[in-house]
């Protein structure tokens, strides 16, 4: 998990982790294979494997022994056998249970979300709050303003937390933990989605393109693969594509805008989008009717968008130049905005997309 965090590769370390599970499905307690009473070894294991992308190992069984071992109050052990369930642990496996994605676990995972209900307020912990928080998060449930308001209730004066409310001083286990929620709550997507749907794409590799760009924005939830698990690097991107990569970028995507009146428009998918980047001076249309979302998008007209983005668009009007996009093109080169093989003429793929919206965000 860390390897991903700083976006270096974790294959070999995966491909070791995949080899510790054992022929019951559990993951083993030590690296060497050996070891079945833990559970937080096998929920880490799923976890870092899901985030890496790594498929190699049984998920079938994998999720079979982890639902074996939830005890009859919903929630999970730290201990195989251990009926004193553990809330904390509870959270994690959920999220490990919703990672792997597969049919069987859903009334398991809402008995686990009861247990955690029922017991936090009573054996709360500012690190039981933030798993909660992320166990909801990462299922796509509704984080409640009463919860983040108990997890306040930590804060110390110097933005860090104590690991119970008691505490005169703030606690460093406590404190990773609660601006690790800070930041899981204002993000699309977790940190174990983005790690896993960037990982998973099958196509994109240290020497793609734009790679940097384009695993991060993946991560974000502003890019997102194909159903095939591919990115297509290479591939053209429509006005009407990169629209949507704009607004998402600019994290506006649930806004509404009023129709600003093309007619090609009218009925198209990035409507709203277009609508939203028209109103934020973002973009233009062909002309007063049309906006052409589905012709390529060419270099000269990426300027523009960057330079406009940046608030330089009256100084790039004010350049003396024979074509329209002189001005913007000139900005654009002088504020570093352009991608790798920027081309007026030349519309531009989905990696170079990915550079500029990486560089403008």
């Amino acid at each position: 998990m860390g390897l991903l965090a700083l976006g270096r590769d974790a294959g070999q370390e995966s491909s070791v982790l995949a080899g510790s599970q054992m022929k019951s499905g559990k993951f083993a307690d030590y690296i060497d294979g050996t070891g079945d009473e833990l559970l937080n070894a096998h929920i880490w294991g799923i976890i870092a494997l899901e985030s890496s992308g790594n498929n190699s190992y049984d998920k079938e069984k994998a999720q079979e022994w982890l639902l074996a071992n939830q005890n009859d109050d919903g929630g999970f052990p730290v201990y195989k056998g251990m009926k004193a369930s553990d809330g904390d642990l509870t959270a994690m496996a959920i999220v490990a249970l919703d990672l792997i994605d597969l049919e069987g676990a859903e009334l398991s995972i809402e008995k686990a979300f009861e247990f955690i209900e029922t017991n936090n307020e009573y054996r709360e912990t500012a690190e039981g709050i933030v798993w909660e928080i992320i166990a909801r998060k990462q299922t796509g449930r509704r984080i409640y303003q009463s919860l983040k308001d108990r997890l306040e209730a930590y804060k110390t004066e110097k933005g860090l937390y104590r690991h119970l409310k008691t505490m005169s001083s703030e606690n460093y286990m406590a404190s990773w933990h609660g601006i690790w929620a800070e930041a899981e709550m204002d993000k699309r997507l977790t940190v174990f989605d983005g790690f896993k749907k960037a990982n998973s794409l099958i196509d994109i590799n240290s020497n793609t393109k734009a790679y940097k760009s384009i695993m991060s924005l993946v991560e974000k939830g502003v890019l997102s693969g194909y159903p095939d698990s591919t990115f297509k690097p290479d591939n053209p991107v429509k006005r009407g594509e990169f629209v949507k990569m704009l607004i998402y970028a600019m994290d506006n995507e649930n806004e509404k805008a009023k129709d600003v009146g093309f007619a090609d428009m009218k009925s198209h998918w990035a409507s709203n989008y277009v609508n939203l980047a028209v109103r934020s001076e973002l973009f233009n249309g062909i002309s007063d009717t049309e906006f052409d979302p589905e012709s390529g998008i060419t270099g000269a007209q990426l300027a523009a968008v960057a330079v406009r983005a940046k608030g330089l668009e009256d100084e790039a009007k004010a350049f003396n130049g024979d074509k329209w996009y002189d001005g913007y093109v000139y900005y654009a080169w002088l504020y570093d905005l352009q991608y790798e093989g920027f081309d007026i003429e030349k519309e531009a793929t989905r990696a170079q997309c990915a550079e500029l919206i990486d560089i403008l965000y």
